[in-house]
């Protein structure tokens, strides 16, 4: 765990500090630095070598992802950001996995209330795409962006007859389905079958190519 915490202070723009220095009483620590976040078009080649690592071309990734740089102090940090619907962003890098702005869910809605399709995360939405050589989604569809997530889509998810759901296969992928099933009520369909094998439909995709 110090070592842990010591890599993220690294990551944030900190000086590292010994192990014994994280468990100081707050009073002798450093304030958090001011932080600031800008997006733009997606461009960075270390992004956009990121998504190729992830299997996503980058005519995919230009359409539905933005480059938000994270300014620290003197320092920046880029990563891909997903839009949620409250205006928000799911980020990710290589060494990195957040949120910038509120947690929110993402919704794609085109109309027909028969069956939506549920995904945990942006690059298994995105992976469904390049799987099945689609531009955009061709039902209703919402990203999660996060499992924690899940109460804020039921109001949107129970206007449809069936959701498609393709979790992740790990306990909180499988709980979360169960939540949507059991508690919510909805005539939820695990399709995490397709990836069976594999955690999530990006690992799938990314093995396939490989």
């Amino acid at each position: 765990f110090p070592l842990a915490v010591s890599r993220l202070l690294d990551f944030k723009g900190h000086q590292r500090q010994g192990a014994q220095a994280l468990f100081l009483s707050a009073a002798k620590t450093e304030p958090a630095s001011p932080q600031t976040d800008i997006t733009f078009p997606l461009q960075h080649p270390a992004l956009v070598n990121y998504l190729k690592q992830r299997a996503i071309p980058y005519s995919l990734g230009r359409r539905y992802l933005h480059e938000v740089v994270t300014r620290v102090e003197d320092k920046e940090y880029f990563s891909v950001g997903f839009k949620n619907d409250s205006n928000g962003f799911a980020t990710r890098n290589r060494y990195h996995k957040g949120n910038t702005g509120p947690q929110d869910i993402t919704t794609f809605d085109v109309g027909n209330r028969g069956t939506v399709a549920v995904f945990e995360g942006f690059f298994d939405f995105l992976s469904a795409l390049v799987w099945f050589g689609l531009e955009e989604p061709r039902i209703s569809t919402v990203v999660l962006n996060s499992t924690g997530n899940r109460k804020k889509a039921v109001e949107f998810l129970s206007q449809f007859e069936k959701a498609n759901c393709f979790l992740d296969r790990d306990k909180a992928g499988m709980e979360c389905f169960e939540k949507l099933a059991r508690i919510d009520g909805l005539n939820a369909v695990d399709c995490s079958m397709i990836y069976e094998g594999h955690n999530d439909y990006n690992e799938l995709l990314i093995r396939k190519i490989k």
